[in-house]
């Protein structure tokens, strides 16, 4: 593999960083982008003793094979055995799984090592940050420019037009299939192990080869049915609890989600894997059934990472639309580009008003005075003979037209009872004396009178 541009760029800005002292720096990219390819040009470009952790025991065996003349260990092994072997740098692959114990035990036996995160996700399984763990980002490139230069496919995603309540579905994955697929290969990601082999079970039922795969397939079954999904033999993979990174099948092009979705970061390595660009594929499919991209975004929108805070932040304002009748889900268009239906136009819905004169004058902060003055009047009518508090009156007003009303709005009589009224609430709540003056000012603008009636 020839590296590109991007490549040499992240690989650099990451030596920039070790050689100003910055000894743990972590590499973000998407899937797709070749992120243990940049790892092995580190190593190369570091040219010491290298040390390569991984967190599952299949891994070892491919990065053996991507990156030949370093150490591959699982951080399992290396915790439990305490065989430290010698490193002078330390690359963490999928480094969002490292926990904060097992990361402070590698730190302590190598002191002066550089270390290396590889993540296209820097979040962990709890939703933190990597702060604890790494002390700069380095960002490789983004989804849209993978997309531009063909390494990624575009993805349409399908998903229910209202929101699904919790352990539910929009649809039967065996019907989503059918109805979206186009007959592609699919990852069926599902909540239990009981539920990947009966929704296998489904698949095959309905004619469409199918297997489950689960944390206990036994290694040499799972990689059997990863090639009889690579060559065609099996259409369908059902999984729960794995599949959701380290396996590469550019082939397919459909991920149906079965499964509650909580964290981007999880949402983004289940989609990643129908997103990488083969030959023939024009397009991967999205057939989300609980509506978790509504929540996280589209798969390929460009985001923004940290270290701190939100690890991951979607850097799209626009909200999406979901075709009423097809579920693809789009960023709003005038036509939806699954079916070719117009998007519905968003009503403005006006405030709930009470005079006639309003109704037809009613344009915010801009509307007539004599209007505003109307509905006042209206309002302080119904907060009268519904006992309702002046807070009502005053909210009400606000949320016409944007400001308070007028100063001389309410009378002495209005003021008084709003202002016993305060006081009485203050003794209930057990809050200082101040309290019903405090809120006496954020209602009329000044505070109460002492040489009328109204006392502090």
């Amino acid at each position: 593999m020839q590296n590109r541009k991007y490549q040499s760029d992240a690989a650099n800005a990451v030596c920039e960083h070790w050689s100003r002292g910055i000894r743990r720096v972590v590499l973000v990219s998407p899937t797709g982008s070749g992120k243990t390819h940049m790892g092995k040009m580190l190593v190369e470009m570091h040219g010491g003793s290298t040390l390569w952790v991984v967190h599952r025991d299949e891994l070892v065996v491919q990065a053996e094979e991507r990156v030949p003349g370093v150490t591959v260990c699982t951080i399992q092994g290396l915790v439990s055995r305490q065989d430290w072997p010698e490193a002078q740098l330390v690359v963490f692959d999928e480094a969002h799984h490292m926990a904060a114990a097992e990361w402070s035990q590698i730190v302590d036996h190598y002191p002066e090592a550089q270390f290396l995160g590889l993540t296209a996700t820097p979040e962990r399984a709890d939703g933190l940050s990597l702060g604890g763990l790494f002390q700069e980002l380095v960002l490789a490139v983004q989804p849209s420019q993978l997309l531009r230069d063909g390494y990624l496919v575009p993805c349409r995603v399908f998903q229910p037009p209202q929101s699904i309540r919790s352990r539910q579905l929009a649809l039967c994955p065996v019907e989503a299939y059918k109805r979206h697929a186009d007959e592609g290969r699919a990852f069926v990601y599902v909540s239990s192990v009981k539920q990947a082999h009966s929704m296998a079970a489904k698949f095959c039922e309905a004619g469409i080869p199918a297997a489950a795969i689960e944390a206990n397939t036994k290694r040499e079954v799972r990689r059997r049915y990863v090639e009889m999904f690579k060559d065609g033999r099996l259409q369908v993979l059902t999984n729960a609890h794995c599949l959701t990174e380290g396996v590469d099948v550019p082939g397919a092009n459909v991920c149906i989600l079965a499964r509650n979705v909580s964290h981007p970061s999880m949402y983004l390595q289940i989609v990643g894997r129908v997103l990488r660009a083969a030959k023939d594929k024009t397009m991967a499919t999205l057939i989300d059934l609980v509506g978790a991209s509504s929540q996280h975004g589209l798969p390929l929108e460009d985001r923004g990472y940290s270290l701190h805070g939100d690890a991951i932040k979607r850097s799209v304002s626009e909200s999406l639309t979901v075709c009423l009748h097809c579920g693809y889900t789009y960023i709003s268009r005038p036509h939806c580009p699954g079916c070719g239906k117009s998007t519905p136009k968003k009503v403005e819905r006006k405030p709930q008003m009470l005079s006639l004169i309003l109704r037809e004058l009613w344009a915010g902060k801009e509307t007539p005075a004599h209007a505003k003055r109307e509905e006042l009047d209206s309002l302080r009518w119904v907060a009268k003979m519904e006992n309702k508090r002046i807070e009502y009156v005053i909210k009400r007003y606000r949320d016409l037209f944007g400001e308070n009303p007028p100063a001389d709005a309410f009378d002495e009589d209005d003021k008084q009872r709003a202002l016993e009224s305060w006081r009485a609430e203050g003794r209930r709540l057990g809050r200082k004396i101040g309290y019903a003056a405090v809120r006496f000012n954020q209602a009329f603008g000044h505070w109460p009178n002492e040489n009328r009636r109204f006392t502090r």
